[in-house]
């Protein structure tokens, strides 16, 4: 009796036609999505690198709460010992939080609850909005497809990309910010600050600088089309202070450590050229041209794929010719309020033009033509945003709105010929259905569904791993990114979803916008770089300036950075590279612990540390420039590939346990072109230790030195190293360096 007084009242508060609405976008999803609907705690779409670091993400976050007691803002785990910030990190904290009871049935899984309620609810938030402005259900739903199932979102789904493609909280803070203005009542604005959290930490920190811009456009429309004696108000004024104070209190957990970190000086790698802007920008005939994500065209699409090809889920922006034409019929139609339409075409055309990027593309490449993100690139804030095909996404939502009002057209077109509502609801039914084959489609052939989902697996070696006591971090090859692959950081990736099985310290990592120190660590050790050079196709060699010592330099930092375990990711190489590196690594460290067809795992050799930390042990410091790179431009001659160019100083660091008075350093070295005065400092800058004329050909040189017990810092600095004229200052070129012990 009691339980059905509880379901009687339940029953209340439930909105049935918005559970319908939701349930069938959510069921929309699933058959767009049906290989991850049938597998949904192993299967996910292929996004690479970025699915790989999400999913860290998602476990990261309530692990660090939740077990270690930390915040989720910083992480030793990732290029240890640096380590990393990851208040930039694209890791949708708020969402994590949220989502993980889900963990019990797998990351993967919890993944895709994220991935699926991202379709139903963008969905249901813009019916609710749509219904709003047009009073109508059917061209509400109508609008819901077409923001839901937006080429801009699947684009950014297929990509790995879950926090842009979690759009679904953008529709709503809309409607919040339009019923705040109508009902000038406070808990709409707790609501919409509430929406706004949710929008740039449980989904994209972006999001939440668009929804500032949405909210000042919505502004300033009704400061244009609204007596100002109904809008500026007291009642207004507290329920934007209500949303701002909500927005600070509840969100003080996630803004403070931005705060910090912006006031700490931290800086990252930013996109900020204007040739990278180019690259994530729209170019014109994409609005137009169906998307490879959608397989039903993807064969047409492959004919026109060089317009995406920089950088396909930033550049896909199909809008679909069935949701164009109801838009323009929305648009010159008698339906609805003009207001409303100047509001959304304005939204779609100045969204479209800030998309365009800083310079206009046709097709793929960038005309002369400056476009409006150039200017926008100079507003501080908003121009953190550095990828302008972002803004498509309010070019989904105004072609959403604007759709519905043509979809109320053919509507009323239907209801005259047929009186049964049913029809009515059919013809609403085939165009939801036509607007979800020409910008989702449905996957189909054996080709589409291999490349485009994925089954991620973990080797068993890592759960044992985990059992291991002690405090111990683990080098990965590859340890650095390939730049020259499409996805340059994949293995970083699948390396950080692994360690959400063995939990300890990786040396390498893969960190959104990450600072430019952090992948140091990796950088100074030997074997890490020249597994890189490996990968590239180069051979497995040390491409550094030290010939010697190279395997006991690995040893030496493996040692510092309390290395237990070395493991290579097998698909990164081909079977002469796999053989070459396996090799090296058993001579290094005794055969494998753990291999399999996946990987191989080497168990670091401590008794062999410990041999290395009585010996001389140089590394080089800062950024060496190999030969061959400079070799291109000047002709390649035979004489300077061996060496390692580069323009004012460059650094070698020696280790020694013990003093070391009559230590020697040979090198060659060689001008760029002309002789030249090289400078050799130890230690200090005040005085050279050395003074050395190097003439255009490559000459052996010796220097006798006196080394302290630590770290001794040798510098080669060329004669112009104190100009501060601005103009290019001569390179040299130092190799083959040779440190030992009379």
């Amino acid at each position: 009796m009691q339980l059905n007084m509880i379901i009687s009242k339940a029953k209340k508060y439930i909105n049935y036609e918005l559970l319908a609405v939701f349930l069938i976008f959510l069921g929309i999803a699933a058959i767009v999505l049906w290989p991850v609907a049938a597998n949904p705690s192993n299967t996910t779409l292929n996004g690479g690198s970025d699915l790989y670091q999400t999913l860290w993400g998602l476990w990261w976050v309530p692990y660090s709460i939740f077990t270690l007691h930390t915040t989720p803002f910083f992480t030793n785990l990732l290029y240890y010992p640096i380590g990393a910030n990851l208040v930039s990190q694209t890791m949708l904290p708020l969402a994590a939080i949220i989502a993980a009871p889900f963990q019990a049935f797998g990351t993967i899984f919890e993944y895709n609850v994220l991935l699926f309620l991202s379709f139903a609810l963008s969905g249901l938030f813009m019916f609710v909005l749509a219904k709003h402005i047009t009073k109508e259900r059917y061209s509400a739903f109508i609008a819901g497809t077409v923001f839901a199932f937006s080429s801009f979102h699947m684009a950014h789904a297929f990509a790995g990309h879950l926090d842009v493609a979690s759009i679904e909280f953008m529709p709503l803070f809309v409607y919040l910010i339009i019923r705040m203005r109508e009902t000038q009542h406070w808990k709409y604005g707790v609501y919409a600050g509430i929406t706004f959290l949710l929008l740039s930490f449980g989904a994209f920190i972006q999001y939440g600088i668009m929804a500032v811009q949405i909210f000042i456009a919505l502004a300033i429309f009704y400061l244009i089309t609204v007596d100002r004696k109904e809008l500026v108000t007291k009642e207004m004024g507290i329920s934007i202070a209500a949303m701002g104070i909500t927005i600070l209190l509840v969100g003080a957990y996630f803004i403070l450590p931005i705060i910090h970190t912006t006031l700490s000086g931290v800086s990252y790698a930013q996109q900020n050229a204007t040739a990278i802007d180019v690259l994530w920008s729209t170019p014109v005939l994409s609005y137009f041209m169906p998307s490879g994500y959608n397989n039903l065209f993807s064969s047409i699409s492959n004919s026109y794929f060089s317009i995406f090809a920089a950088g396909p889920s930033e550049r896909v922006a199909y809008v679909g010719y069935v949701a164009l034409a109801l838009a323009i019929l929305g648009l010159f139609s008698h339906v609805g309020e003009r207001k409303d339409k100047l509001l959304w075409s304005s939204i779609v055309l100045v969204s479209a033009i800030l998309a365009l990027g800083p310079y206009v593309q046709i097709t793929a490449s960038a005309t002369s033509i400056p476009g409006l993100f150039y200017v926008y690139t100079f507003i501080p804030i908003f121009n953190l945003i550095r990828e302008p095909g972002r803004f498509n996404l309010f070019v989904s939502m105004g072609m959403a709105i604007l759709a519905a009002f043509g979809s109320i057209s053919v509507l009323d077109f239907a209801r005259k010929r047929y009186t049964d509502e049913n029809k009515v609801m059919a013809v609403c039914g085939i165009l939801a259905l036509l607007i979800v084959l020409e910008t989702a489609g449905i996957p189909v052939g054996a080709t589409f569904i291999n490349n485009s989902f994925v089954t991620p697996q973990i080797p068993k070696a890592y759960g044992e791993i985990s059992k291991i006591p002690g405090n111990y971090s683990m080098l990965f090859l590859p340890t650095l990114p390939d730049y020259t692959q499409s996805m340059p950081m994949l293995y970083q990736g699948m390396e950080m979803y692994y360690q959400t099985i063995f939990k300890k310290p990786m040396i390498n990592g893969y960190a959104t916008r990450s600072n430019s120190t952090q992948a140091q660590a990796g950088l100074f050790i030997p074997i890490s770089v020249a597994a890189a050079y490996l990968k590239s196709g180069y051979g497995l060699s040390y491409p550094t300036p030290l010939t010697y010592n190279a395997s006991n330099t690995t040893m030496f930092w493996l040692g510092v950075y309390n290395t237990k375990f070395v493991t290579v990711l097998r698909s990164a190489y081909n079977d002469s590279q796999q053989l070459a590196l396996g090799t090296y690594l058993s001579n290094m460290f005794g055969l494998p612990v753990y291999q399999d067809n996946t990987t191989m795992i080497f168990e670091v050799n401590q008794t062999r540390v410990q041999q290395v930390a009585n010996q001389i042990v140089p590394y080089t410091v800062g950024t060496w420039v190999p030969g061959y790179t400079i070799c291109a431009s000047i002709g390649c001659n035979a004489s300077y590939n061996n060496l390692w160019w580069g323009p004012n100083i460059r650094g070698v660091d020696i280790y020694t346990r013990t003093p070391r008075p009559n230590a020697t350093v040979q090198f060659d070295a060689a001008g760029y072109g002309k002789s030249m005065q090289v400078f050799v400092y130890l230690n200090s800058f005040n005085a050279p230790v050395k003074t050395l004329t190097v003439g255009p050909a490559t000459n052996s040189f010796t220097i006798n030195m006196s080394l302290g017990a630590g770290i001794n810092q040798m510098y080669f600095a060329s004669q112009n190293a104190t100009s501060t004229s601005g103009q290019l200052l001569p390179n040299y070129g130092i190799g083959n360096i040779i440190i030992s012990q009379h």
